[in-house]
């Protein structure tokens, strides 16, 4: 299991630290600092949108928790949401117990009955039970606010300014513009972030897992018992005044099972052959012109990203794949290539080729996809591996699956001294090695090369498509849904010529939007050779 946390340590470096654009710019005043500590410790900034701007995981347990979780460019809705899941599965908040202890603070006092709403709201809807407090059960901060008659959020806001200007003092940071305090919070995140990533989260990574593993079926009872209608509607009020006489014992009993729980992952025993093998990981592809391949585990989760050329590097600049059900990682994926125009929402004339090295899982995968676009209103028409003729070929040669044939073909492309008849003598075991070795570097160059270019053109792709994005969504006729059978039907014969149309589009998109996208990568070594995807 190690080994591969290592191995994708580059893309989880990747997608977090670019989910925000760098800047030494001031932030604004309409800013604000959002604290939700429960054990893990965890500050946020949001704009004047409410959207995350950065974060810190303020201790150990929040490392844990959150080290695999995207929250950068979230609403902040969005982000409770994901807070409260990582917390859930991996123990820290009790699906059994309505005694979670849960303080929230935000510099704008203004919205601290908001921001308490929203995390009852949210935790609401998963079914737990907790007190949500105000930061009023936070005595260093309490005394602060009341000795300066601030409120517990700004006196925390300007006591982590201090915390980090050794040469500011209390009083001086209280005069200084809160743009100012909040840059200093934002500059501290991101140091924080990096030295994280590089030096803690692949073991914070691993932790997680074992805790996720040790919960799993408790949490899945759970929540399978909420989905059922079991489980009653929370009154947090009555939680809160139950509580509040005996929050020193429940704190206590709360670290002891907490600091257990975690001795207990350290102590954790992998079923036999699950410890750094890949025997039960799962190949796939996904295909649009953006061409994305995915490795999973047994259970159909992310664990390696391949980016096979130019288009998938700017689709999926920012997002955290990694750790996500396929389901989801594809579902981001779509939604990505709508924003930026690699799936026109007004032609139904789209194509989507899927690969997988089970045949069966391939159809259940397309399925998949034409749910999800014809819930979107999207039109397209989903293929699997069969229309690459490339691979056909092969499969048809060796009477394998198209899937397995383009697994096979890739090693042999990443491995050069590896033949086709040589690679398909080897074990699952090490083909998925050789593929998840060639995603790291790739991924690796990608960060250190391209990565922040990537984002900046995606940027302008989202920006110039949003208006026409949103019209189709706000107009999406749930009597008049695609018929994906007719839309294969119907473009069948036309393959070729409707590819030949969508890259001169793309193309002719990206010379308007994007001045300097043929400039990206200056050589086109990172492409696939695949006919949907040259260039």
């Amino acid at each position: 299991m190690k080994k591969l946390f290592v191995l994708f340590t580059g893309l989880i470096l990747a997608l977090t630290l670019g989910a925000c654009a760098r800047t030494d710019d001031t932030l604004s005043d309409d800013t604000s600092l959002l604290a939700i500590d429960v054990n893990p410790a965890i500050e946020i900034i949001l704009d004047e949108d409410d959207n995350v701007l950065s974060v810190a995981l303020l201790n150990e347990d929040a490392e844990i928790a959150l080290s695999d979780v995207e929250l950068e460019g979230l609403p902040v809705d969005q982000a409770i949401d994901a807070i409260n899941d990582a917390l859930i599965e991996t123990g820290y908040i009790d699906v059994d117990t309505d005694e979670n202890i849960i303080n929230i603070t935000t510099s704008d006092e203004a919205r601290r009955d908001e921001m308490k709403e929203k995390m009852e709201n949210s935790l609401n809807e998963r079914g737990i039970g907790a007190a949500v407090f105000g930061g009023e059960m936070l005595d260093e901060y309490y005394d602060l606010a009341e000795e300066y008659d601030i409120g517990v959020g700004r006196a925390r806001l300007i006591a982590r300014a201090v915390e980090i200007d050794g040469e500011l003092t209390f009083e001086e940071a209280l005069e200084l513009p809160h743009g100012e305090i909040m840059t200093i919070l934002r500059d501290e995140h991101r140091q924080m972030m990096d030295e994280f990533i590089q030096e803690r989260r692949d073991d914070a990574q691993e932790m997680k897992a074992n805790m996720k593993e040790m919960a799993e079926e408790r949490v899945q009872e759970h929540r399978n018992r909420v989905d059922d209608g079991e489980v009653e509607d929370k009154d947090y009020d009555a939680i809160r005044d139950d509580i509040s006489g005996r929050i020193d014992q429940i704190r206590n009993t709360y670290r002891n099972r907490i600091n257990q729980q975690r001795q207990d992952a350290i102590d954790w025993e992998q079923t036999p052959n699950d410890d750094d093998t890949t025997q039960d990981q799962q190949y796939t592809t996904i295909d649009i012109n953006p061409a994305i391949e995915l490795i999973l585990d047994e259970d159909g989760n992310v664990i390696s990203v391949g980016l096979l050329n130019k288009d998938a590097e700017i689709l999926v600049a920012e997002l955290d794949l990694v750790g996500l059900a396929h389901e989801e990682a594809l579902e981001r994926i779509l939604d990505a290539a709508i924003e930026t125009g690699y799936i026109d929402v007004d032609s139904h004339e789209n194509i989507i080729t899927i690969t997988h090295e089970n045949p069966e899982l391939e159809e259940d995968i397309k399925a998949y996809i034409e749910e999800n676009l014809k819930a979107k209103g999207v039109g397209a028409a989903v293929f699997g591996g069969e229309m690459i003729d490339e691979y056909f070929d092969l499969a048809e040669e060796y009477d394998i699956s198209v899937g397995i044939a383009r697994l096979i073909a890739r090693a042999v492309e990443i491995d050069e001294e590896l033949t086709f008849e040589a690679a398909i003598e080897l074990s699952q075991e090490e083909i998925m090695t050789i593929l998840q070795e060639s995603h790291e570097e790739m991924m690796e160059e990608f960060i250190q090369e391209r990565r922040d270019s990537a984002q900046a053109i995606k940027d302008e792709l989202t920006q110039n498509f949003e208006d026409k994005v949103e019209n189709h969504r706000q107009n999406v006729d749930a009597d008049n849904l695609p018929d994906f059978d007719a839309i294969k039907d119907n473009v069948q014969d036309r393959l070729d010529t409707i590819r030949d149309d969508y890259k001169q589009r793309i193309k002719d998109n990206h010379e308007q939007i994007v001045p300097d996208y043929e400039d990206y990568i200056p050589n086109d070594d990172n492409e696939t050779d695949t006919d949907e995807n040259s260039y």
